[in-house]
């Protein structure tokens, strides 16, 4: 009988209090930590649903509709490290979802309900209609947090090159006023060097306690590189060579 089939009352729903109850037990069965419900997660989780079911695009990788878990984290206003999703087809409620995807699956993915990484989870049932038939797909979407991993080798020249513009600055300042230095181009030079120390000073802080850089910090080391090679120029001109 398909006259049900839009029939809310008649739809299985997943108490999210109760998944993550009972996942959480099972985590704890399996030697991992709690976790807890996000709704910023929960958001990234309903954009995730809604745009496989636009594109019937059921791919982890987002192939078809170029909007993968990344960028629906970062819609949703959420930031993580580490995260994992599970595309789950149909209606269930708590138990259900539990006994299929966890106590049934014997499969490596089981693995990573019990990641001991994850400290945060967000649950979406997203309905829509997929070559016009009515159908939901849960979006259960994990995230943790790893500190980041730098070479030693790139802290160690945002070291040496902080270093370097605290030796450098002071010797600058002094020129201020010399009447055979340019004193237009010294300004000019000290902005650079300015902003160059701030830019190697945030850099270097952040590598050092292993925090993740930003599009920001990213686009900001961009803009480091094309203010040493200008600094370095207008260093020559002033000392004449």
């Amino acid at each position: 009988d398909t006259t049900n089939d839009l029939d809310d009352s008649s739809k299985p729903k997943i108490d999210r209090n109760q998944f993550v109850e009972l996942l959480n037990a099972k985590r704890k069965e399996n030697g991992a930590g709690k976790i807890e419900y996000d709704t910023k997660l929960e958001k990234s989780a309903e954009l995730r649903g809604k745009a496989i079911l636009k594109f019937d695009d059921y791919t982890y990788e987002a192939t078809i509709s170029g909007y993968p878990m990344e960028k629906s984290m970062a819609d949703a206003g959420y930031w993580n490290s580490y995260w994992w999703e599970v595309i789950i087809p149909g209606y269930y409620d708590a138990d259900g979802l539990i006994e299929d995807y966890l106590d049934r699956d014997t499969s490596d993915a089981k693995k990573n309900w019990f990641d001991k990484k994850f400290q945060d989870i967000g649950i979406a049932e997203v309905e829509g209609t997929v070559n016009g038939c009515p159908t939901q797909v849960i979006i259960v979407q994990v995230a943790g947090y790893i500190p980041a991993t730098y070479d030693p080798d790139v802290v160690q020249s945002w070291r040496d090159s902080l270093n370097n513009l605290n030796d450098i600055i002071p010797s600058w300042e002094k020129a201020k006023g010399w009447d055979y230095i340019n004193q237009q181009d010294l300004a000019r030079l000290l902005d650079l060097l300015y902003r160059e120390r701030t830019i190697a000073s945030n850099i270097l802080s952040k590598e050092e306690a292993r925090q993740w850089l930003s599009k920001a910090d990213n686009d900001s080391i961009d803009e480091y590189e094309k203010l040493a090679k200008e600094s370095f120029s207008l260093a020559n001109k002033l000392n004449g060579k």
